[in-house]
């Protein structure tokens, strides 16, 4: 979600994290009122990564894991009944690995509501992010992915990378800035394709060739 709920004035750091995003991974992006609970299902059921940027909370007497999307809430019990799950949750949002704590329970955040459900992998974030790092360490987090590093290895050097690189304020390699998320589930590699990749056209390429050569021969054959 790119806007705030009270107004219209664009989130300038999720739109650059979506940006970015964008021109690394190839995927199907939707944004503000395309979001729904119908849009969100068939993107659970339909993914291998799920990208999620928007207000989420605790709500109700039972500190239910909620996403907020504006016209709508979703609750994450209502994805229990999902035949299938993605592999990977990234909640590009602030504290969505913090929570209540439940005796017995241990932390109540959203992030243990993805993994209760069966999602085998959550990327969150510990404390209120500072936008304009999440969105840089996210985005090399899904460079990384589309190298077939696996998640924790992809956050790992994403985290480095913030820190090798010259920041405008000495105050920006503090852990505050870039430590915030954390893997918690399955390290595993997800498969994402890189944007603009040119692996189908290499494939169709390969095909026309092949077929092309088929048919030679078989021309050949013909005039003997």
């Amino acid at each position: 979600m790119t806007h705030n709920s009270a107004d219209d004035k664009p989130i300038m750091a999720v739109k650059q994290e979506s940006a970015a995003i964008e021109k690394l991974v190839e995927g199907n992006y939707l944004y503000d009122d395309d979001v729904n609970t119908v849009s969100f299902f068939k993107s659970f059921e339909n993914s291998a990564a799920l990208h999620i940027s928007t207000h989420a909370y605790l709500s109700g007497p039972n500190h239910e894991p909620t996403l907020d999307f504006g016209k709508e809430k979703l609750f994450l019990f209502e994805l229990l009944a999902r035949s299938r799950k993605p592999n990977l949750v990234v909640l590009s949002a602030c504290r969505t690995g913090d929570g209540t704590l439940a005796q017995g329970e241990g932390i109540i955040s959203l992030s243990r509501g993805f993994i209760a459900i069966g999602t085998a992998a959550t990327v969150s974030g510990l404390w209120n992010v500072n936008d304009d790092a999440v969105a840089r360490i996210t985005a090399d987090m899904y460079a990384g992915l589309t190298k077939s590093q696996s998640t924790a290895a992809a956050l790992h050097n994403a985290k480095l990378n913030w820190l090798n690189h010259a920041q405008s304020a000495d105050a920006l390699y503090l852990p505050y800035y870039w430590d915030t998320l954390v893997l918690t589930g399955a390290d595993e590699v997800v498969n994402l394709p890189a944007a603009n990749s040119w692996v189908p056209l290499q494939i169709a390429i390969a095909a026309i060739v092949f077929g092309l050569g088929g048919w030679l021969v078989i021309r050949r054959q013909m005039k003997q």
